[in-house]
């Protein structure tokens, strides 16, 4: 598989290399479509700068909106029919492609994203006492007519503290807590 920044991946390519011998394989990197238009905040219909776009949920060869959160996104071969989209204060998203759009690509989209949640706290042994490095996550998944999930991780400081941004406002979470020694455990989060 062969992809560029800005660019659709070229899907996957079978090479047949032989011991001794040099091969070569062309590949042509172009879009059969693209998508164009703008992120905006869904509150305050701001533009978003920075947002990172792609058509296919791992988030690969993504494309930065500008500052007047325009955008330029090739439709990529394996695409499922969603757009995906992460910026800071947002979180991960995905858009529904509008129909027909994989024949004839898109002109003024608007994706609007909603600001993201934020989850904090400590954990603590049984004796109240701070437990430093453990893994915590917030996940979330929903299955309607498309997948939408979340995942969002980082380990505790020294005190037991944790501070997860950016998680998605359309999902609920649960939280995963794991120390080395101390097990695990699972919370729900508020709806």
């Amino acid at each position: 598989e062969v992809s560029a920044p800005g660019l659709p991946a070229s899907g996957w390519i079978e090479v047949h290399p032989e011991a001794g011998k040099t091969v070569t394989q062309d590949v042509n990197l172009s879009a059969r479509n693209w998508f164009r238009g703008r992120v905006l905040d869904a509150l305050t219909r701001v533009p978003i700068a920075g947002a990172e776009l792609a058509t296919i949920w791992v988030m690969k060869n993504t494309v930065a909106t500008d500052a007047g959160g325009n955008f330029t996104l090739p439709l990529d071969p394996g695409s499922d029919g969603q757009i995906y989209v992460r910026a800071a204060g947002y979180g991960f998203r995905n858009a529904t492609q509008p129909a027909s759009t994989l024949e004839t690509g898109a002109d003024g989209l608007e994706i609007l994203l909603e600001p993201a949640r934020r989850a904090s706290g400590r954990v603590i042994d049984e004796q109240g006492r701070p437990i430093a490095g453990a893994y915590v996550a917030a996940c979330g998944t929903d299955r309607g007519e498309v997948q939408r999930h979340d995942w969002v991780a980082t380990t505790t400081d020294a005190q037991g503290r944790y501070a997860l941004a950016d998680l998605r406002p359309d999902l609920q979470h649960s939280l995963f807590v794991r120390a080395q020694g101390v097990g695990s455990s699972v919370y729900e989060f508020p709806a």
